[in-house]
C-alpha cells in the first residue's frame, strides 16, 4: 500500500510541477509556443492520471481505454523540452521560428506518435503497482534509440548554447536541462535492466524534466536577444 500512496504523491507532485509550467507559458511572447506548449501540458498530465488508475484498477477493459494516455510524455516532456531549449538559447530564439525549429524533430514526433496511436504494448501485472503497459519487442529498444537520439540532440545543443552565451541565467537554464537529460537516461538504463523500484522513479525524474522547462519559460530573458559571436 505504501508503493501505490508513494504514486499517487508522486503523480500529483508532477501534476503540480504542469499546472505552473502552463502559468509560466504566458511569460512567452510567441502564441504558437503558447498553444501547442499547454496542448503537450494537457496532453502529458494525463499520463499521470493514468498511471494512478493502472496502479488501482483492475478492470481491464478500462485499461485498455486509457492505454493511449500512458506514453503521453514520450512526446509531451520531449517536445516541451525542445521547446525550452529553443526559448532559452538567444541564438535559435532570433534566427529560426518556433514551428521551423519543432519541424527539425519531426522524425521523433512521428515515432512517438506512432507509438501512442498504434499501441505495440501489452499489459502485464506489477507486483507493487498494479498493472503497467510494456512496449513489446522490438518496439522497447526502438523507443530507447530514439530516445536516446532525442537526448544526444538536446545536450548538444544546451552545450553550444552554455558556451556560446556568458550569461549565467542562460547557462544555468542550459545546465539543468542538460542534468534532467541525463537523469532519464539513468532511469531509462535502470528499466532497461528490469530494476526494481519502491517506487516508480520515471515519475520523479519525469517531474524533474518538467520543472526545467517551466524554470526555463518562467525565468525568459526578453533583454538578452545577442547572436553569439556577439556574447559577452
Amino acid at each position: 500500500m505504501v508503493e501505490k500512496l508513494l504514486l499517487i504523491g508522486t503523480c500529483l507532485a508532477t501534476l503540480v510541477v504542469i499546472g505552473y509550467t502552463s502559468k509560466a507559458l504566458g511569460n512567452v511572447d510567441d502564441a504558437f509556443v503558447k498553444i501547442i506548449g499547454n496542448l503537450l501540458l494537457g496532453f502529458t498530465s494525463l499520463r499521470y492520471i493514468t498511471l494512478v488508475i493502472y496502479g488501482f484498477v483492475y478492470d481491464l477493459s478500462l485499461l485498455n481505454s486509457v492505454r493511449y494516455f500512458y506514453y503521453a510524455s514520450s512526446i509531451g516532456v520531449t517536445m516541451l523540452t525542445a521547446l525550452a531549449v529553443w526559448n532559452v538559447i538567444p541564438f535559435l530564439k532570433e534566427r529560426i521560428a518556433p514551428i521551423s525549429y519543432l519541424a527539425c524533430f519531426l522524425p521523433w514526433i512521428l515515432f512517438y506518435l506512432y507509438v501512442i496511436i498504434k499501441q505495440p504494448t501489452q499489459i502485464v501485472e506489477n507486483a507493487l503497482f498494479g498493472y503497467e503497459l510494456m512496449l513489446i519487442p522490438p518496439f522497447n529498444r526502438y523507443l530507447s534509440i530514439v530516445q536516446g537520439s532525442f537526448i544526444g540532440i538536446i545536450v548538444l545543443l544546451c552545450i553550444i548554447g552554455i558556451i556560446g552565451y556568458k550569461h549565467l541565467q542562460i547557462r544555468i537554464e542550459l545546465f539543468i536541462i542538460i542534468l534532467a537529460q541525463l537523469l532519464l537516461v539513468i532511469d531509462g538504463v535502470s528499466i532497461s535492466k528490469a530494476m526494481h523500484h519502491f517506487f516508480r522513479l520515471f515519475t520523479v525524474t519525469e517531474a524533474f524534466a518538467l520543472w526545467t522547462v517551466y524554470y526555463a519559460f518562467f525565468y525568459t530573458l526578453k533583454t538578452i536577444k545577442r547572436p553569439i559571436k556577439n556574447a559577452s
